[in-house]
């Protein structure tokens, strides 16, 4: 029997191991071992390497908390909108919920599945303290255009969850007052769990106050104000720190799967994001499947038949039932809602080989007829 491809698979090994033994051997366990601060130094140089700005950078538990602490950070609170794209993971929107703040949903472009900038600006009222934009897919948004088009009291944070280790402009972070990381285990590079937040120094020294309780940093055991538990484990930041250095080769090997999807693909009708570009991130490599009689759940099923994963796209924000009364929705969200119906995503990860990509492409033409 073929063994089955699953859609991801970290690309962690005996060097990962062996890191996280020695942080469990070295007795520091919490986030005060040396490894969390090599990963936040190996994160902040390759953000302020070419950037005229002063940024920082600081560890998270997960992406989630890194989007929760950066919206605290730059005072968004009960009573206050923070604008995002209507297709994106349900995190984006939870993190806002947790501010008590209001999510105000808009519509993607069609083109590259990121929030509409029209869209956006058309959902800006008095109450708008922050937007989030999120690199779909790894595609990556170029937010020195949104920083010069929005008010500049209006914050932006930069959701990079799915581009890392991209970099978000030549200028380190862009137009966004913070970006927010994921080393979440499908991700390019993995700490099992974890994140980051980088970017203005000040809004960083109150992330590190937040995540620890919200502790006196000058005074153990006082507190003036409400504290998260949102710490990496010096284990993770050691398994990433391997993954650090590894990066380029992890890349490049995505690159290649995609160059074969592509090439797999070319003589096919079925479409692509077609705004992939060299700066974004081969993260997962997402189709549209239109013009067909079979829907998505039925072509999942059918590929999983044949030994493969896959999966479809995020489920719009606006969609989701418990989220109904707690959103505001800006303009249509025609694009959004078409996308979520077409899209799916195929295994993607450095250990496949072309063989495994022609494997999923055959079985993906038999599943949708064509």
């Amino acid at each position: 029997m073929t063994k089955p491809i699953p859609l991801s698979l970290p690309s962690v090994g005996f060097f990962e191991a062996l890191a996280a033994f020695k942080a469990v051997r070295s007795g520091w366990l919490t986030q005060f071992g040396g490894e969390v601060h090599q990963m936040e130094k190996n994160i902040n140089d390759f953000y302020s390497g070419n950037s005229d700005r002063q940024i920082q950078t600081t560890s998270t538990s997960n992406g989630t908390t890194a989007l929760h602490l950066a919206l605290l950070a730059l005072g968004v609170s009960p009573g206050d909108e923070v604008v995002i794209p209507n297709l994106s993971y349900i995190a984006v929107a939870n993190a806002v919920l947790y501010c008590g703040a209001k999510p105000v949903v808009v519509d993607v472009s069609r083109d590259s599945w990121n929030i509409d900038l029209n869209g956006l600006l058309s959902s800006i009222t008095q109450k708008t303290k922050a937007v989030v934009l999120v690199d779909n897919y790894g595609v990556r948004i170029n937010s020195e255009v949104f920083r010069k088009t929005l008010p500049r009291n209006i914050a932006i944070i930069h959701d990079c969850a799915e581009s890392f280790p991209a970099q978000v402009t030549k200028n380190g972070i862009g137009g966004a007052d913070l970006v927010t990381l994921s080393c979440y285990a499908n991700k390019v590079l993995t700490a099992g769990e974890g994140g980051a937040v980088i970017g203005n120094p000040e809004a960083i020294e109150r992330i590190k106050i937040l995540k620890n309780q919200a502790q006196n940093p000058k005074q153990k055991f006082s507190h003036s104000e409400l504290g998260f538990n949102y710490r990496i484990t010096n284990m993770q930041a050691a398994v990433f720190n391997v993954q650090w250095r590894k990066r380029e080769r992890l890349l490049k090997r995505r690159q290649k799967i995609f160059q074969w999807y592509f090439a797999a693909l070319s003589a096919s009708s079925i479409k692509w994001d077609t705004s992939f570009r060299n700066d974004s991130t081969p993260w997962l490599f997402t189709i549209l499947v239109e013009n067909s009689n079979v829907s998505i759940t039925k072509v999942i099923e059918l590929l999983k038949k044949d030994g493969v994963e896959s999966r479809p796209g995020f489920t719009p924000i606006a969609s989701t039932a418990y989220l109904v009364d707690k959103i505001r929705i800006s303009g249509s969200l025609i694009h959004s809602n078409e996308l979520s119906k077409s899209i799916i995503s195929l295994p993607t990860y450095p250990k496949l080989r072309q063989r495994d990509i022609k494997k999923i492409v055959n079985a993906l033409q038999l599943a949708i007829g064509h």
